[in-house]
């Protein structure tokens, strides 16, 4: 069984004799409009109907900080799978939370997040 989310509907996909059925869970349903916050909701369902790991795919690292203050609170291994190409990682989301401890995590994000400041990007063209 998986579980698979798309354009904020879940389903639940299970396989039998080859054949693949797609089943939509409304029990977690949501009206939230982003879907980077949604995913910690799918995230706490998997853990209670009995998943240990999560793997979550996005381009978008805004989600990784989402995903890393609540690591703590989400009962499973939550993996963040983002890139593409060479440039693909698997994040173990979890396990840097912990290492981070409960009450840096916080702090650690209120510094890195907290304002946003764009560098100018330096010119290797020439002048003209």
């Amino acid at each position: 069984m998986a579980v698979l989310i798309v354009e904020g509907r879940a389903h639940k996909l299970t396989s039998s004799n080859g054949k693949v059925e797609a089943h939509e869970i409304h029990t977690i349903y949501s009206n939230q409009e982003e879907t980077d916050t949604r995913v910690v909701l799918y995230l706490h369902h998997a853990a209670e109907i009995g998943y240990k790991n999560a793997v979550v795919r996005t381009p978008d690292t805004d989600i990784f900080v989402i995903l890393l203050y609540h690591a703590h609170e989400i009962k499973l291994n939550v993996y963040l799978d983002t890139g593409s190409g060479k440039h693909r990682r698997l994040i173990n989301v979890t396990e840097f939370a912990e290492s981070l401890g409960k009450t840096t995590v916080p702090h650690f994000l209120g510094t890195t997040c907290g304002v946003e400041k764009t560098a100018p990007v330096p010119s290797k063209g020439r002048e003209r």
